[in-house]
């Protein structure tokens, strides 16, 4: 099954969970940052990856440069609590052994806490590092942090019950906008994917196959 159908299904059970002045809000924000031009502002193919240095879930710093002796494929999500987010990393996670066998890596990058990240990673056994951005310091790098209206923090803090400052050990409600980024080598991003709607993401074959071109370019 492809990770948009898995997306949808949840969608179609979100809708009947929230009463529809809830909803209207969620739509609203979307709509919001999709006309505030934060897409436009994340990094584009072309140009160069930030470096970083993050803490993975064991607590061991994991950087950049270690992982880009092949291509290298990073993934922005939100939290564990989302289960969108979630439906996605399981989908990366089965592209797993195809990335390895062509030299590539993978890891996603998150601002909640450690604990948190840690307690996701053990649940559901992830072959690939899950890091800890906090502040969102290389969301922001790459141009995809963005912050809460109040409508969006009392909804999510009082109806969906989700106190996202807390979840993420931070004053500031921030999150990454979900996205996906490939990285060749010479740390040049060769794919970028950045969705206002958290409830879409793209196909994880869709960077398998970015990064089958860009193995089959190194023969």
């Amino acid at each position: 099954m492809s990770l948009e159908a898995i997306l949808a299904a949840r969608r179609e059970r979100s809708v009947g969970r929230l009463k529809p002045e809830h909803r209207e809000k969620q739509e609203r924000h979307i709509a919001e940052l999709r006309l505030s031009g934060a897409v436009a502002r994340a990094l584009q193919v072309g140009d160069r990856a930030p470096a970083f240095a993050l803490p993975n879930a064991r607590g061991e710093i994991v950087s950049s440069a270690q992982l880009t002796t092949g291509p290298l494929v990073v993934s922005f999500f939100r939290g564990a609590w989302c289960p969108y987010c979630v439906a996605e990393l399981e989908a990366l996670d089965e592209i797993v052994p195809a990335l390895r066998e062509l030299g590539a890596n993978l890891v996603a990058i998150t601002p909640q806490r450690v604990e948190r990240t840690a307690a996701l990673a053990a649940e559901k056994a992830f072959r690939f590092d899950l890091l800890n951005d906090r502040g969102n310091a290389v969301a922001e790098a790459y141009g995809v942090s963005y912050e809460f209206p109040d409508y969006l923090r009392e909804l999510y803090r009082d109806i969906l019950k989700h106190d996202i400052a807390a979840h993420n050990d931070d004053v500031a409600w921030k999150l990454p906008i979900p996205a996906r980024f490939v990285i060749d080598t010479s740390g040049i991003i060769r794919e970028a994917k950045v969705d206002a709607d958290y409830q879409h993401r793209p196909e994880p074959a869709d960077s398998l196959a970015v990064v089958r071109e860009l193995a089959a370019a190194r023969v």
